[in-house]
């Protein structure tokens, strides 16, 4: 079974100038006018930071580094268009270059995509499959790790804590964390300061969050600071996701008790096709099921509503083949159900339980391993008080001593570069969980809130027997926002 739960991530700045005593100071900017401060400003998360979350559980800000080089970090289409068709963008004139593999492509209307290789100087190929219509669009550089021209690093905080605060968009139904470092350097010597980035280490190649100095209207600035001045960097990571009951579609895929998936061992090629399975199937009629892998009669791939013929064969609702069936394929349960990336108990209004068990991109770090259960409920969830909701004090899935089944010590999968995704689960025997299944979940144990959740419901319940095994899987994706 697979369930997927996801978040947006971005990040902003702040700078002042302060003097040597911590007060306000001020500095030159490069016409000559004063300047204390700048405005909120968005700013560049590298691929290497978005990486790292994916490693090492989160984006590193231990050290601040400065400079005075001329950096870029996007470019601006011009009147150039793009579009998207499948992992292909096409590009009205040139544009693309070799460089730009590890770049983001960003339409002005909000996809997104990161380049993975490069064709021509109109053509790209990225990660993510999408249907993208012609489009103005800004090339933000995500490859880049490490300033032009970096001439300070340092890690002191200035007496300044870190901040993190976490509220609820009712509108959006979105639960928002947000994490506030602060990092200050006193200038060595007279300074005329153009960028700067952030790193784990204070390595000047490792940089995870690279950007420009800008005055309040967001216009890149030279600020120019005596030396035994300060400049203090306020730094935030803000991710959001859903926070309340999302309807979601998971994969539940059986396994027999020698561990080998439920495959397909013959399609016929015919209107309906006949599935033929490796195994007892265990589905009924109206189940809908996700076949994936055939090779020959390519047309069973897909999700249908089948027709039960015998316990290993069934027919596909409304299928023609398209050729003679010559190998592969595997076969799995679509479940569609309500599924929350989170869950907590509303008088408590503990948000930061949601975010501090799926993930909190920060140096404070609450990393894929936080999570040591694997819950599956084996009794209906309770109507009241709803949205998933909480039942009693021991969380919205019960666990050992209650009626549910537990799978301890989470697996987490390894991480796969550049995919800004990562998966952990476990597995449950052939002795456990056998009965009528109403969800999973992944918790911290059975009596606190979990990270992650999926409640079926159609079809209502999934019952696995002592046959067969069955491997969870939840899935956390998190990705660019501007």
């Amino acid at each position: 079974m697979l369930s997927r739960a996801g978040f947006d991530l971005k990040g902003r700045f702040r700078w002042r100038i302060l003097n040597e005593d911590g007060s306000p100071g001020f500095g030159y900017d490069q016409n000559g006018r004063k300047v204390h401060g700048g405005h909120w400003q968005k700013n560049l998360i590298t691929k290497l930071g978005m990486n790292r979350v994916g490693t090492s559980g989160g984006v590193g800000r231990s050290y601040l580094h400065i400079g005075e080089g001329a950096l870029v970090v996007s470019t601006d289409s011009g009147a150039t268009t793009a579009s998207q068709a499948g992992t292909t963008v096409t590009a009205s004139a040139a544009i693309f270059s070799a460089a730009n593999v590890g770049d983001l492509v960003h339409w002005d209307t909000g996809e997104s995509s990161l380049i993975t290789a490069y064709t021509d100087t109109t053509h790209v190929e990225v990660s993510k499959a999408a249907t993208v219509a012609s489009g103005l669009f800004t090339i933000e550089h995500t490859s880049l790790q490490q300033l032009v021209s970096e001439v300070e690093v340092g890690n002191s905080n200035g007496g300044f804590g870190d901040v993190n605060t976490y509220s609820l968009d009712s509108v959006n139904n979105l639960i928002v964390g947000e994490y506030q470092t602060t990092r200050v350097i006193t200038m060595a010597a007279a300074r005329n300061l153009t960028e700067f980035g952030f790193s784990p280490d204070g390595v000047a190649t490792n940089l995870n969050i690279v950007e420009l100095f800008r005055d309040s209207g967001g216009t890149p600035i030279t600020l120019t600071i005596p030396s035994g001045k300060k400049l203090q960097l306020d730094h935030t990571l803000v991710n959001s996701a859903p926070w309340a009951e999302v309807p979601q579609s998971c994969e539940i895929q059986p396994y027999d008790i020698t561990d080998t998936p439920l495959g397909v061992t013959a399609a016929t090629n015919a209107s309906p096709i006949q599935v033929t399975t490796n195994f007892p199937h265990g589905f009924a009629t109206g189940d809908e099921v996700t076949i994936s892998g055939v090779l020959g009669n390519t047309a069973a791939n897909g999700v249908w509503t089948i027709t039960v013929v015998d316990t290993t064969n069934f027919t596909l609702d409304g299928s023609t083949g398209n050729g003679v069936y010559t190998s592969g394929g595997t076969i799995s349960l679509h479940v569609t159900g309500t599924g929350i990336p989170g869950t907590w108990q509303a008088a408590a209004d503990d948000w930061s339980a949601y975010l501090d068990r799926v993930i909190r991109p920060d140096d404070n770090l609450y990393n894929f391993n936080v999570t040591n259960q694997c819950v599956a409920q084996t009794v209906a969830y309770p109507a009241s008080p709803g949205n998933f909701a909480w039942n009693g004090n021991n969380g919205p899935f019960q666990g050992p001593g209650g009626t549910g089944e537990v799978a301890h010590a989470v697996v987490v999968d390894p991480y796969v570069t550049d995919s800004m995704q990562r998966s952990k689960g476990n597995t449950f025997s052939t002795s456990q969980a056998n009965a009528a299944l109403y969800g999973f979940a992944i918790a911290w144990n059975y009596s606190q809130q979990a990270a992650q959740g999926f409640k079926f419901s159609n079809p209502a319940t999934f019952t696995k027997d002592s046959a067969h095994t069955l491997k969870i899987r939840f899935l956390i994706s998190w990705w660019w926002s501007f």
